[in-house]
Order: structure tokens, then C-alpha cells, then sequence
């Protein structure tokens, strides 16, 4: 027994071929920060944070401080400059990640574990600029 493969190809209704699918869009890969931008972003809020004071619950003010400390992690893992340079700044952000764990969801009872260390990332970053 032979069986015979034939491939023929797709037309349209007029006799043009159907076009392919289009690619499928793949997710933007995220942009990380540069360094300088990371830092604006955490002294413009933290700035405003310590002149406005905190609120009877700064959970949320913790949270956001937590977070831009992140980002500028990110940025100083990509930045050119590399590791040895921003140990200082590493330094101070693990400080801020232990009160952040310590404290739990208990973050505003626990303040100074958080806050102290971002004074010093600050201080640090500002004797420290971006290269």
C-alpha cells in the first residue's frame, strides 16, 4: 500500500494565499531604572515622608519606602558601576529588609527598623552619587 502526501497550499477567496498568522506580541520586558532615577524617586517621597511626618498608621508609607528601596536595588544590580561600589547602599537596604521581616504586618509597631536604616541608605546614596 502506498499512501500519497500532497501538500497544497491555502488560498483565499480570490486566489491570493492567506497570509500567516501574525507573530504573537510578546510582554515588554521591564525597564529597570537607572540609578540616579531610582534615587530621585526614593528622596522625593522620602523627603516628603519626613517633612509631612508620619500618620497614626504609616503602614502604607512603610510599604512605599520598602518598595522604591527595591527598586533601587535593581538598579544598582544593573548599573555598570557594580557591586562593590554600592556595598555601602546594600548594606543599609538588607538593614531595611530585616525590619521589614521582623516587623511582619506589624510594620508601623516596628518604625525605627525601617526608618533608621532609610536614613542611612540616604546619607550614604548622598555622599555615594551615581557614577
Amino acid at each position: 500500500m502506498l499512501a500519497v502526501v500532497a501538500l497544497v497550499g491555502v488560498a483565499g477567496c480570490d486566489g491570493e494565499k492567506a497570509e500567516a498568522e501574525p507573530a504573537k506580541a510578546t510582554a515588554p520586558t521591564p525597564q529597570v531604572p537607572t540609578v540616579a532615577a531610582a534615587k530621585a524617586a526614593f528622596d522625593e517621597y522620602f523627603n516628603s515622608f519626613t517633612i509631612r511626618g508620619c500618620p497614626e498608621d504609616c503602614t502604607a508609607d512603610l510599604q512605599k519606602i520598602i518598595s522604591l528601596t527595591h527598586d533601587l536595588r535593581k538598579a544598582m544590580n544593573a548599573d555598570k558601576a557594580g557591586a562593590t561600589f554600592w556595598s555601602g547602599a546594600y548594606v543599609h537596604m538588607n538593614a531595611i529588609d530585616r525590619g521589614a521581616t521582623t516587623a511582619g504586618q506589624a510594620l508601623d509597631q516596628f518604625r525605627p527598623l525601617i526608618l533608621g536604616p532609610a536614613h542611612d541608605l540616604q546619607r550614604w546614596m548622598t555622599a555615594h552619587p551615581a557614577q
